[in-house]
């Protein structure tokens, strides 16, 4: 009796969770969007409101005899209808493509070239954030959000995932993390959506100011690309959680075995972070961005700019941000103006939590000088503001 009890909990839960024969967001948003209500389509089809609410509800399947000039005015055909039998499949091949397990973009772009349905502008728009070519994303989001009411565990979760996705790209971490947030875990049944939901988190924790969050989240992460295979991913996380330990470890962290090479460049900005200059002179002299930024400390333009063009900096938010401070301040004589427009800015680098603060600091440190006193008050205010409204967990500083 258990064992039955178990497997028919189960199976129901599983098959709830699936999107085989549910139609009712396609028709849904085929509806709005040419701005028509229930009453009006029912009354120039002659269906009841109640039958077409049902099966835009997906309690009722569609009767394609009873709908034929509805389907033709709608540009639903039959065809359409039964390969959302099997949609499941497609958005799995969706997910595999976006994180790299599989090629399956030839099949899904074949797939789209025959749709247009809900579910093929749901492919198409996370295709399209996956591939930065995103027109128009207000649009497209708001058509989609028109069945947001309708769509089942896995499209809403494919559909949050890639909003999350775009957001991270146009640097709102904020509003990704927020919508991360409101993702019901229990809709992560299918692993690579579990990948997928991890990769995102890992992203997010990069910008945040948690140290265990960002540990966690890196170790399960680097487990998923061991089950995928996917070696190259591994190296390219582990260089981000590197890094990502200059501004999140105090230096003691730093024990011998996180003294290797890999670890060295992210050593040495702590200690410059931290302010123990002592320790940091008393290291070998190296060409990179700890170098620049105790020049920085010590007002040292000569040896800042001759750096400049010698160290490598990578493509990340926070090291653009470094190199576009140094270019500012020692070229063109603009730090006020260039950390002041990236204190306030509503996205990017005011968002990331250790680029706040050091971007606050050396506001302020500027401001004093210009003797800016009522202005310097608002940099407090805005790091204030920045962590009360915006940061998700106060109690641990979490993003996430």
């Amino acid at each position: 009796m258990n064992e039955l009890l178990i497997h028919k909990v189960g199976t129901k839960i599983e098959n709830d969770l699936k999107t085989e024969g549910k139609y009712g967001a396609t028709f849904k948003c085929k509806r709005l969007e040419r701005m028509k209500t229930l009453s009006e389509i029912c009354r120039k089809y002659g269906i009841s409101i109640s039958y077409l609410s049902k099966i835009e509800n997906d309690i009722l399947k569609p009767n394609v005899g009873m709908l034929g000039s509805y389907f033709n005015d709608m540009q639903i055909d039959e065809d359409m209808v039964a390969s959302s039998e099997i949609m499941d499949a497609w958005y799995l091949k969706l997910v595999s493509y976006i994180m790299g397990t599989k090629d399956c973009r030839p099949e899904l772009i074949e797939y789209l070239s025959k749709r247009d349905d809900f579910q093929s502008r749901l492919i198409s728009f996370a295709i399209q954030v996956k591939e930065k070519k995103v027109e128009n994303e207000a649009q497209i989001v708001s058509v989609l959000l028109y069945s947001i009411d309708v769509m089942q565990p896995l499209e809403l979760t494919i559909f949050i995932l890639t909003l999350v996705s775009f957001y991270i790209d146009t640097k709102d971490y904020f509003l990704a993390g927020r919508l991360l947030k409101e993702l019901n875990v229990n809709n992560l049944f299918h692993i690579s959506i579990r990948y997928w939901y991890l990769d995102l988190k890992f992203e997010l924790s990069l910008y945040q100011a948690s140290f265990k969050e960002l540990k966690n989240n890196f170790e399960k992460l680097c487990q998923m690309h061991i089950k995928f295979n996917q070696i190259d991913a591994i190296i390219t996380t582990k260089k981000k959680y590197v890094e990502a330990l200059a501004y999140m470890m105090e230096p003691k962290a730093f024990n011998d075995s996180l003294l290797e090479d890999d670890y060295l460049s992210s050593y040495r900005i702590s200690l410059i972070l931290h302010e123990d200059y002592e320790t940091f002179v008393s290291l070998d002299s190296k060409v990179d961005i700890a170098s620049m930024l105790y020049y920085d400390v010590l007002e040292d333009k000569k040896n800042v700019l001759e750096l400049l063009d010698q160290v490598p900096f990578s493509d990340s938010l926070i090291q653009q941000f470094l190199k576009n401070y140094f270019i500012q301040k020692y070229k063109y004589d603009n730090s006020y103006q260039y950390l002041r427009e990236a204190l306030f800015s509503e996205i990017g680098i005011s968002q990331h939590y250790y680029a706040s603060q050091f971007i606050s600091n050396k506001l302020s440190v500027v401001l004093i000088k210009l003797h800016k006193y009522k202005e310097s008050s608002l940099v407090s205010e805005r790091i204030f503001n920045l962590n009360r409204d915006n940061r998700i967990s106060l109690a641990n500083k979490d993003l996430l």
